[in-house]
């Protein structure tokens, strides 16, 4: 995606990509390196592997632009630098959008003073909602959570969801919450998340299908 990172419309219409490889060590990687005020909806990642240095993801390295409805299932993304960022969805989130994303069964690690999370490792001036995490493991981490790793600051996060079962977290969001109240999640824990959120997507269709 360049210098200048990707400030186009992408639709990956639902279709799987398998086994994306990346292996390096610098920084804005993922499917999409940078993401400058575009948009990429509708990609699926099935059993991707991701190492970096920072800012690094599945999806998107660095989001400034809008994320919706992407999916990632299975996979490892892993944090080789200091103090750096990384996610399943957008390694870091800068002024952007991430929304009705899922992550199953996939698992982010980084180094003692890494910020990381499923969602995205680090966060500033954004917007996470409607996102799902199931079935999924961190590890290492200064801060991190199931749906966010750290909240920068000028944050709105609403409606996001997580398994209790997660490996490695003990909450939605590891540092204070946008209003610094003493709720330090940011994110609604959800028993009712045990099951994978594509059953889950299956189960709501077939109850809404006409008889």
């Amino acid at each position: 995606t360049g210098t200048d990172g990707f400030s186009g419309f992408f639709d990956g219409d639902n279709h799987v990509v398998f086994g994306l490889y990346i292996n390096n060590k610098d920084d804005k990687k993922g499917l999409f390196g940078y993401l400058n005020h575009g948009s990429i909806k509708n990609v699926v990642l099935k059993d991707c592997y991701v190492t970096a240095n920072s800012q690094v993801a599945g999806i998107v390295g660095l989001n400034s632009g809008t994320i919706n409805n992407c999916v990632i299932q299975g996979g490892l993304v892993s944090v080789i630098g200091s103090f750096s960022d990384g996610g399943m969805i957008a390694g870091s989130c800068k002024n952007g959008a991430i929304d009705g994303c899922r992550v199953e069964k996939a698992k982010v690690s980084g180094n003692y003073s890494c910020n990381i999370g499923f969602v995205t490792g680090k966060a500033d001036g954004s917007l996470i909602c409607n996102n799902e995490v199931t079935g999924a493991e961190l590890s290492g981490g200064v801060h991190k959570g199931a749906i966010l790793g750290y909240n920068a600051g000028k944050m709105k996060l609403e409606k996001n969801y997580y398994a209790l079962n997660i490996k490695g977290v003990k909450g939605g969001c590891d540092d204070k919450d946008v209003n610094n109240s003493k709720n330090p999640e940011g994110a609604v824990k959800s028993d009712k998340l045990q099951l994978s959120a594509l059953s889950i997507v299956a189960a709501s269709v077939a109850k809404a299908a006409p008889a």
